[in-house]
């Protein structure tokens, strides 16, 4: 059975949401009035099937996902991706340097070093320095244009990867097919 990359990315949170419905049963009650070798066996049963079953969801879920990745190295989704995210943290580091401030006017930086050289105060508390940014307003002109092609570019990639998403297919194997089917996933 052939789908697509996108429809296998639901399929495998399908497979993720059932085996959470599995549950753990381990464990059992058993009153004074009732066979304890005939609930334990059936319980110890009724636990083993569900392990079962548990093993095949996740060797389906493991089959699906290497052959995902298998087509995604193919199609080269991966490298868009890691594109994607390098466009990301670059976008990150990009709004630090274009929401700063920008330096102090160099005439302003010295009039203010020349006033503290003559000043007669020598109290502790006072400043003797003079706090400047080292950005320029031709650097944060050029970060915010950096940022307005990154995001253009990642709106691209984006539409690249989900066309390739919807395009691109694996092919499930019989027997995992006739498990998720089994189990009323498929």
């Amino acid at each position: 059975m052939n789908i697509t990359l996108r429809k296998a990315n639901a399929l495998q949170q399908s497979i993720q949401q059932f085996l959470k419905s599995i549950n753990f049963r381990n464990h059992i009650d058993i009153s004074e009035f009732q066979d304890p070798e005939l609930l334990i066996s059936k319980a110890r049963n009724n636990f083993i099937l569900d392990d079962v079953r548990r093993n095949q969801l996740l060797v389906t879920l493991y089959n699906i996902r290497s052959l995902v990745g298998q087509a995604n190295a193919i199609s080269e989704i991966n490298v868009k991706l890691s594109r994607l995210a390098y466009i990301d943290k670059r976008i990150g580091q990009l709004e630090q340097i274009a929401n700063s401030a920008v330096e102090t006017d160099m005439e302003v930086i010295k009039g203010r070093l020349e006033r503290l050289k003559n000043s007669v105060e020598t109290s502790y508390s006072y400043r003797n320095s003079v706090d400047t940014t080292v950005i320029t307003q031709d650097m944060v002109e050029s970060a915010n244009q950096s940022i307005k092609n990154l995001k253009k570019e990642k709106l691209e990639l984006n539409d690249e990867v989900l066309a390739l998403n919807i395009k691109t297919e694996i092919t499930l194997c019989d027997s995992d097919v006739e498990f998720l089917k089994s189990e009323g996933i498929l």
